[in-house]
């Protein structure tokens, strides 16, 4: 919940979003996102959001560890379409 994403996706491998700048996702029969940015993440995701409490510090460890602060990717919607859970995720 720290990450408040839209889509959670299964089965790729770790940070391989991140490669996806300027693709065309197909979610499902009919919705098409295009990749537009990685998502920096910011201190907001230090928040346990049930509590309020600041436990983590989230951007400062992924920099420590990955040597950047991205977590996730946004993307817009380039053809709309119904979105549910189990449907397939390709790069077009």
């Amino acid at each position: 919940m720290r990450f408040r994403a839209n889509l959670y996706v299964e089965g790729w491998a770790a940070w391989s979003e991140l490669d996806l700048l300027g693709k065309v996702l197909a979610v499902g029969p009919a919705a098409r996102l295009k990749v537009v940015k990685r998502i920096v993440r910011c201190t907001a995701t230090n928040v346990d959001p049930q509590s309020g409490v600041r436990d983590l510090n989230l951007p400062q460890t992924l920099m420590r560890t990955y040597g950047h602060c991205d977590c996730g990717i946004y993307a817009e919607v380039v053809q709309a379409g119904e979105i549910a859970p189990g449907q397939p995720i390709e790069i077009v």
